[in-house]
């Protein structure tokens, strides 16, 4: 198998996919990249201040300073909720006009895979921050009015872990999966049954367990472990396979690299992406594209070297984004990585 790129759209960063195209963002303007025709559905402008505006479009300042969208989701009733590095907006209008629904607390934000929407459009973040000292609690948020409040329904005490990395539904069950990270103690895979305010411990306690998004089918829920620039060039990356009752873990395929992303597509392949978040002696400077079509056997389908730009303003990362059950189109989101940041529009050759 060979990843082929069909397409490329210089700029843009992606954020959900569905049968039409691509949730995109090019500094704080939202829009959608369409399959039909290639052309771009703008989705109006996030009511940023303009200098910061200004630097969202300078990739080094962009990346130095965290001035983008990390986030948005679709829901089900046509409003798009949109995260930032401070806060979240809303428009239920297509982008004709934004408010700002919701400040997150202070050093915190969501992670790229932090937001999810359930099947009865309930909106749910996690909170990812620095946390180096684990002194805060980390907490989950819901929207149950259709993004435009948000209560925290759940919340993890300080100490026990330093960020959440995922938040994300089980299309099977509805149920909420949610990820911790990052030390082995802090690794957490839990799922709730009841709107995210109560959480089942799947496992925990090692490398294993910290992942940064699922994949699910009928039988098994997959993923890569993230152990990252914090763990030294001698960690290692497996990607994982659990059944569904989470009585059996099995270590399919040592990776390169700690895992960013993981995704089904229409047709069924299982896609798990690395990134690269150190340069130098010991470490990959490659981000990876490893694939499966039947969950046993992986390969590995591409890979993309980091750009110059240093990792401490940019990790080299390819996204896959939410949605991406829907279509059997392909679509990564590539950051850091040489050739400039883009969205790429690809297919899997056999």
């Amino acid at each position: 198998m060979q990843l082929e790129i069909r397409e490329e759209f210089r700029g843009l960063r992606g954020h959900e996919v569905d049968e039409n195209g691509v949730l995109i963002s090019k500094g704080y303007t939202m829009g959608q990249q369409r399959i039909i025709d290639g052309r771009i559905r703008p989705m109006g402008s996030l009511p940023i201040i303009p200098t910061d505006k200004l630097m969202s479009m300078i990739p080094v300042l962009s990346a130095a300073l965290r001035k983008r969208v990390y986030a948005a989701l679709m829901l089900p009733s046509g409003t798009l909720v949109v995260a930032t590095h401070q806060a979240l907006y809303r428009t239920a209008d297509a982008g004709r006009s934004w408010t700002r629904t919701h400040l997150f607390r202070a050093g915190t934000h969501t992670a790229a895979n932090g937001m999810c929407v359930d099947g009865e459009g309930r909106v749910y973040y996690g909170e990812y921050m620095d946390n180096a000292d684990r002194s805060m609690g980390v907490r989950v948020y819901r929207s149950d009015e259709d993004g435009k409040n948000f209560k925290r329904v759940y919340e993890i005490a300080p100490g026990t872990v330093r960020h959440i990395h995922f938040m994300q539904v089980d299309p099977s069950t509805g149920n909420i999966w949610m990820g911790t990270g990052d030390n082995d103690d802090e690794s957490f895979i839990v799922m709730s049954e009841d709107g995210g305010q109560r959480f089942e411990l799947m496992g925990k306690g090692s490398q294993t367990w910290r992942a940064v998004q699922l994949i699910f089918d009928k039988e098994y829920i997959y993923w890569g472990t993230d152990a990252g620039r914090d763990k030294g060039p001698k960690a290692t990356n497996t990607i994982c396979r659990m059944n569904r009752d989470a009585t059996k873990v099995d270590l399919l395929k040592e990776i390169h690299g700690p895992a960013h992303s993981a995704a089904i597509t229409a047709a069924g392949t299982r896609i798990i992406t690395t990134g690269v978040e150190s340069v130098g002696k010991g470490y990959d400077n490659h981000a990876r594209v490893w694939a499966s079509v039947d969950g046993d056997k992986w390969m590995e389908v591409a890979k993309f070297k980091k750009s110059m730009l240093p990792t401490s303003l940019d990790y080299g990362v390819i996204r896959l984004m939410p949605g991406q059950e829907k279509t059997r189109d392909i679509w990564l989101s590539m950051v850091g990585l040489q050739g400039g940041n883009r969205l790429a529009l690809a297919r899997i050759a056999r």
